[in-house]
């Protein structure tokens, strides 16, 4: 997903989905396997946010990482996709703790063994409303944003779920 000022990209988000070998990326790291519990068994509906960006600049101010997390839980929404994401980044986890997204493992585990801290591990279940709760969720948190410090971008506001700008 991405937004953008005219033509120049400002802030980006990625959901990936499984691979050929029925595995999301997060299942890639030897050291992840204690998330399995966590997974569900039919992977073929769940998505995964693995990489998240804002340019830093005046033009968008407004754009933050909370706009990305909404425009892809629309689309997993729409699309009847349950969500998991990891993060070991002290602004995502709590924004993700803000906004209710179930953790199910605190410190799961490190994607490299240099890495300075382990990821916290969540999981969103389509069919437990879950998702439509972060949607609510992150609306509610915009909403309580200050107006002097948060500025809408169209790009996101009115992204189309079925058809997102993928990058």
């Amino acid at each position: 997903f991405g937004a953008f000022d005219n033509s120049q990209i400002i802030g980006c988000a990625r959901l990936t989905f499984i691979d050929e070998n029925n595995q999301l990326e997060i299942e890639g790291y030897k050291s992840s396997a204690v998330i399995q519990p966590y997974l569900p068994k039919d992977k073929t509906r769940c998505a995964e946010i693995t990489r998240c960006a804002v340019l830093q600049s005046k033009n968008n101010f407004g754009l933050r990482i909370s706009d990305l997390f909404l425009a892809a839980f629309r689309y997993c929404e729409k699309n009847q996709y349950s969500v998991c994401a990891a993060s070991h980044n002290a602004y995502i986890i709590s924004l993700l703790k803000k906004i209710g997204y179930p953790l199910k493992m605190e410190y799961a585990f490190k994607y490299e063994k240099q890495d300075p801290a382990p990821v916290n591990f969540y999981f969103a279940d389509y069919t437990k409303a879950e998702v439509k709760n972060m949607i609510l969720n992150l609306e509610n948190h915009k909403r309580g944003s200050s107006q002097n410090n948060f500025k809408i971008l169209d790009t996101l506001e009115n992204v189309d779920p079925i058809h997102p700008a993928v990058l």
